[in-house]
């Protein structure tokens, strides 16, 4: 600003006085605390720019070390001065997880201080201060005033302090993907990696709720209001944050937020070197623990803020790979799979790498991208390597689980599930794997039950969805399964598995021509992936060529690999041929066919269960025999009062 001009902003009703240093409404001036004015010249200066906090931070506190705490006590200062709302803003708009805008327009009205209608204001306030209304309070009074003022102002402080100790604990949180300050995207799998790590730590946590990193991830870079996410997510407080990387300093900065008043409760930054990250992450796992009053057991408590030093190197390699490990693409895995490795090269006692990588090769079996045996063998010995280093990771104890299921070691795989879910309540996949295993060992009901835990926290992951319908299909509760198929299918039109699942349960029901186009539509979203279900589904509908032609093409696998036996028996099951049927089905036994995991659950096998050789095959793969009874319609699985384990609740 030159020399004598005066510059002042007018805005909506109210105008910005820089030279008085003063915000007026009406000619009526509005006392602002100094930090609180100079926010609002700031963001008023740079009227419809994101302005983020970190320079609000470092351009109006420069050389010292303040809390965001700080920065938002100022923005609630302004819009109570302003009279404006957070949630629907006409000045100060909230940028979620990032900073401020200001987006009501700005006249901005300057002057030399010698022209008369600048000159003649400024004289005003002057002489305001000298006017008889202002002598009219001799000096007693003004301190009595004060004195009153300062009273008052301490009655607030009390009555807010009551406030927050009468808040009830928060029984439910969200922790938001972190904000990468860096600005640059392939530093993203850090700040990623900052989010998973607190979900994993507060997670542990029995009495809280924590939200799935697969639920939260959906809101990166999201510009929604945050109670609109809380009200999504279904929980009572919400963190946010930013990170900040240069070279081997990490500086964290967390916000806790109430969602039902969208009120900040706290903030504070950390910074550290990149070895001491893990200690970082458990105290600030702490903190928050701390601010939402939850009850911590002791155990809890070692849980939550145990931590090592950690190499740099090694854990920037496995943060990658959990990046990369996430998308769930071929290309995804094998990146996952180098990170992982790159990871114990630089430290080899890195349990966390050896659980990603017995992780990796587990759904490189899943997806069907490597033999089943291969893929097992090796996410054995690197489970078994991960536990070695450290019994505690929940992770690990999954993936063990699921080991032993592919063994059909029903008990050891109940075992570790249990095992998982008591390190980490709050871990998804335990929860919906765990749900699998309780129905395809007799426990149908608590399976579903299981499944709508992991459905709680992770109210945003479709593969939980639509495993859900397929539990109420295993149930043979095939109305509630077509409901939960539709209801997924409404969140995301194209998601494969619940097209295809759909189409089994119309098959089920005897609609042939709804559950083909359901298939081919799962199918077709898959880029032409081999589809067993669609083969059966021809078998079933009675096109049998069509039926031959995919039993040729999983031939052709098998003559490849010899993998996918039970996928050609399924095949014959449906053509009506029950000798070749249960040929190759002996075949997945001998090859220990992962898909022999649910043969006693899925309806698909129905037509082969008044077959001594089902039961018999039952017996020897570990699980409960089943008793049929056929209505009209369905086929009715009576299962035993004695299921294969007795599971403690």
């Amino acid at each position: 600003m030159a020399a004598g001009e005066v510059r002042i902003y007018r805005f909506g009703d109210f105008t910005l006085e820089i030279h008085n240093h003063c915000l007026k409404k009406g000619g009526q001036q509005i006392h602002l605390r100094p930090k609180a004015f100079e926010t609002l010249k700031y963001l008023v200066e740079r009227q419809g720019r994101l302005v983020k906090k970190d320079e609000l931070l470092d351009d109006l506190w420069p050389n010292i070390i303040v809390t965001e705490n700080t920065l938002s006590h100022c923005i609630d200062a302004l819009r109570k001065a302003l009279q404006d709302s957070a949630q629907e803003p006409a000045f100060i708009q909230t940028i979620p997880r990032l900073g401020f805008k200001f987006i009501a327009e700005v006249e901005v009205l300057t002057s030399e201080a010698e022209k008369p209608t600048r000159v003649e204001q400024v004289k005003n306030n002057s002489a305001q201060k000298k006017s008889p209304f202002f002598s009219a309070f001799p000096a007693p009074r003004l301190r009595i005033t004060l004195v009153a003022i300062l009273l008052l102002g301490l009655l607030l402080t009390i009555v807010l302090a009551l406030i927050k100790e009468n808040e009830k604990p928060f029984d439910s949180l969200a922790i938001l993907p972190f904000i990468n300050l860096n600005g640059d995207s392939d530093q993203d799998y850090f700040a990623d990696g900052i989010t998973e790590a607190l979900i994993a730590n507060l997670g542990k946590i029995k009495p809280l709720r924590v939200i799935s990193r697969t639920s939260v991830m959906t809101y990166k870079n999201a510009p929604k209001p945050l109670p609109e996410i809380a009200r999504e997510l279904d929980v009572a407080a919400v963190v946010e944050g930013s990170v900040l990387r240069a070279g081997d300093r990490v500086r964290v900065t967390a916000t806790l937020i109430n969602a039902a008043t969208d009120r900040h409760l706290w903030v504070k930054s950390y910074e550290r070197n990149i070895q001491d990250i893990l200690t970082l992450q458990a105290e600030l796992a702490q903190a928050i623990a701390n601010e939402i009053q939850v009850e911590l057991t002791p155990q809890e408590r070692a849980s939550v803020v145990a931590a090592n030093p950690v190499n740099p190197k090694a854990y920037n390699a496995y943060l990658k790979g959990r990046y990369f490990w996430n998308k769930r693409t071929s290309e995804g895995f094998e990146k996952a799979k180098q990170q992982f490795l790159t990871a114990i090269e630089h430290d080899s006692t890195c349990a966390q790498a050896y659980a990603g990588l017995a992780d990796t090769y587990n759904l490189l079996a899943n997806y069907g991208i490597l033999p089943a045996g291969e893929a097992r063998a090796k996410a054995k010995k690197y489970v078994n390597r991960a536990l070695e280093l450290d019994e505690t990771l929940a992770e690990a104890h999954v993936s063990l689980a699921v080991n032993y299921a592919q063994e059909w070691d029903w008990s050891s795989a109940g075992k570790e599930f249990e095992r998982a879910i008591k390190l980490n309540p709050n871990y998804e996949t335990a929860h919906h794997w765990y749900a699998v295993h309780l129905i395809s060992t007799g426990w149908p009901e608590r399976g579903i039950a299981e499944m709508k835990k992991a459905r709680e926290l992770a109210p945003l992951s479709l593969r939980i969805q639509v495993d859900l319908g397929r539990q109420f299909y295993f149930a043979r509760q095939y109305d509630q399964a077509i409901e939960q198929y539709r209801e997924t299918l409404a969140l995301e039109p194209n998601f494969a598995s619940a097209h295809s699942l759909l189409g089994l349960v119309y098959l089920q029901n005897g609609l042939n021509k709804q559950a083909l186009l359901e298939l081919k539509k799962g199918m077709s979203l898959r880029k032409g992936d081999l589809s067993v279900w669609l083969g059966y589904a021809y078998a079933v509908a009675g096109d049998t060529d069509e039926a031959l032609k995919m039993r040729n093409k999983w031939q052709e696998r098998w003559d490849e690999r010899h993998d996918g036996a039970a996928n050609i028996a399924l095949i014959y099951a449906g053509l009506g041929d029950n000798d070749a049927a249960f040929e190759w089905l002996e075949k997945a036994y001998d090859q220990r066919d992962s898909m022999l995991t649910l043969l006693r659950v899925y309806p698909y096998w129905d037509t082969l269960r008044a077959d001594p050789r089902f039961n018999n095959l039952l017996h020897r793969l570990g699980l409960p025999e089943t008793k049929i009874s056929s209505t009209n319609k369905h086929t009715k699985i009576a299962f035993p009062p004695q299921p294969l384990q007795s599971h403690e609740k």
